[in-house]
């Protein structure tokens, strides 16, 4: 459809991916490996003047979706997806038209499997940046106060940000998402991803303490503060303003960690 784009978001192309229109490939640098898709270059105006780029570790690909977002043109609508991680569909994409006369968002409902995010998210990471985005929500955006609730006693979120919608909701999303996160980055006095390092680096106890049983604990992948708030802060947004969700399965093109193979979809030619 030539009325849709799905980002992908790499840093380098795909060992599989799908070759429909849809797809546009998203990267900081550029890629000069022939793709069978549309190539953008973050590195390139006017892109590249986005300021949250300098926290493009601990934003990860939220800080090339807010990029996306500022500067490309979007279409009706609006997908979000990674090198390993899309919609069930992959490269058939469905009448989407039909689809969005009836839903306002195509996503995966994942149950955790802990008994909630809340816990879920004091097991893995630093409980006190998640409760400090809430406080925000609930101090400045009010409206979102009871969803934010629901969603962190519940243990159903909107995984790893993939999804697709229409221009208007993601729009919406993104200033909602973006808002708590540039209020919760003033206050933590976060400009760039060396400040988010260092933070995790002198708050080693509470960032990996007890969490040996995880699949990453080292402060590399702790400091990818904004990337893993920016799950929950989604879920509260959906949960919130989604009055109709269509339900579909996430699908793996490649798998990283076993507990994968039990939650995900795989691919198959």
């Amino acid at each position: 459809m030539k009325n849709t784009d799905i980002f992908i978001f790499s840093q380098d192309i795909p060992k599989i991916y799908p070759k429909s229109e849809e797809y546009k490939l998203v990267s900081i640098e550029k890629i000069d490996k022939p793709c069978e898709i549309q190539k953008i270059c973050l590195s390139n105006e006017p892109y590249c003047n986005d300021e949250i780029l300098k926290k493009e570790h601990a934003y990860s690909e939220c800080a090339r979706i807010h990029a996306i977002w500022q500067y490309y043109p979007l279409q009706k609508y609006v997908g979000i997806s990674h090198y390993r991680r899309y919609l069930e569909f992959f490269d058939k994409v469905p009448n989407l038209d039909d689809i969005f006369k009836k839903h306002d968002v195509m996503y995966q409902l994942f149950d955790i499997g802990w008994p909630s995010i809340e816990n879920n998210y004091r097991g893995c990471h630093n409980i006190d940046d998640l409760q400090q985005c809430v406080d925000i929500i609930k101090r400045d955006y009010p409206d979102f106060a009871e969803a934010a609730d629901e969603v962190l006693s519940s243990k159903y979120f909107v995984p790893c940000n993939v999804f697709l919608t229409t221009k208007e909701m993601f729009c919406e999303w993104c200033e909602f998402l973006f808002g708590v996160l540039d209020k919760y980055d003033e206050e933590m006095g976060f400009k760039t991803d060396l400040d988010v390092y260092n933070h995790v680096v002198n708050n080693l106890d509470k960032y990996t303490e007890n969490k040996s049983g995880l699949p990453n604990t080292s402060t590399t992948y702790q400091s990818r503060i904004q990337a893993f708030l920016s799950e929950r802060i989604s879920s509260i947004f959906f949960k919130k303003m989604a009055k109709n969700p269509y339900y579909c399965d996430m699908l793996l093109t490649e798998v990283n960690y076993e507990f994968e193979k039990t939650y995900f979809k795989l691919y198959e030619k």
